[in-house]
This record gives C-alpha cells, structure tokens and sequence, in this order.
C-alpha cells in the first residue's frame, strides 16, 4: 500500500513488482500520474484514493492507462505504453431517419486502448427501411478509412468489412459517415461496433 501525498507518484522496481499489487492511497485534489520504472511488467493497480479523482498508470512519456476511483485494473506496461488489459468494448450508434450523402452519422473520441477484430467479427448494424441498393457506410480512424458497413439491396442486416484487426489508442477518433450518393430508402439506422480492451 502506498499513500499518494496528493501528488504524482514514481514507483520502484520493487514496489512494482511486490505481488504485482500496487494499492494506491491518499486524498486527490486533481488526477495524478503513477509512474512506472523501465521495463515491461503487468501489474494490478487498484485506486483507493479520496477526492473522486483517477490515477493515470504509466512512464514518463506513451500512452497511460486511467484507473477510476475505488476501482482496481489489470494493467500491462510494455516499456513504452501503459493499457488496461483485457475485457470487452462495444459502442452503439443510432441514426434517426434517412442519412444524407457521406453525413457523419456519428464519432468518439478513445480514453482507452481498443482493439477491433478482423472484419469487425462480432459486431452488427441493422435497418428498420431497407435500402433500393446496396449501401456503403465508412468505419473511419482519424478521418482515414478503416472499414465499411453494407447493407445490400432489400437487407435489413448489415455485413462488416475490415482488412485485419485495428487498434485505436488513446486520443483517436473513430467516425462513421454514410455513403454517396445516398439511398433514400435506407432509414433508422442501428449499429454496434464491438472489440476488446487491450
């Protein structure tokens, strides 16, 4: 257990790898840093402070990993970025009404480290009008394509297309914009992109 005195913490080896348990006390005014000493380690970090603030878990530069308030996470620091390992990510877009061509239907912005499988496996898009042709929705990463959601000529149920897994880290920007031209059909649109927490 190590008492935070409402600052950035620096860990040592030791206290890095003392059972692979850091519990972190203390009152916070503000998130602050834990640092972590060179090399790759997986850890458990679980964030007993006070004050409603999250501990950011990682080196001096790269990517950190945020650990909430009263919550406790499996970490993996690989010498240059921190993330939060393990556990499922899904994330739901609705679009009311029929998209006007290339419309952002929606965006997020990552807080954590994500991981889409190939052909985005496992996620689903569905329609409740259906489309007079085939419709192209684009996946994109950071404004650059990273997939596609089609919907067919009369499908209510769209298929996922992607050339291999992707990863967004933090800070990326993930959007999906409708195709063009547009299929004045094709209306209320619902979609569920799922991945992993890596």
């Amino acid at each position: 257990m190590l008492a935070s005195a409402d600052a950035n913490v620096s860990l040592t080896t030791t206290q890095a790898r003392e059972n692979g348990l850091v519990t972190i006390t203390g009152a916070l005014t503000a998130t602050r840093q834990v640092l972590l000493p060179a090399g790759k380690r997986k850890i458990i970090l679980r964030n007993q402070t006070t004050g409603g603030f999250a501990l950011e878990v990682g080196y001096a530069t790269g990517a950190r990993a945020a650990v909430p308030p009263a919550a406790s996470a499996l970490l993996k620091a690989d010498g240059t970025d921190c993330y939060t390992v393990g556990g499922g990510f899904e994330v739901a877009f609705f679009a009311p009404g029929a998209p006007l061509a290339s419309q952002l239907i929606s965006g997020l912005v990552f807080s954590r480290r994500v991981v889409f499988p190939a052909a985005f496996n496992g996620s689903r898009g569905a329609a409740s009008t259906t489309a007079t042709a085939s419709a192209s929705f684009t996946i994109n990463r950071n404004g650059s394509s990273i997939g596609s959601i089609v919907f067919a000529a009369s499908a209510t149920v769209a298929s996922f297309a992607a050339a291999g897994e992707t990863t967004c880290n933090p800070g990326d920007i993930l959007s999906l914009t409708a195709p063009s031209p547009a299929d004045a059909a094709l209306a209320n649109l619902y979609f569920n992109l799922r991945g992993r927490l890596a």
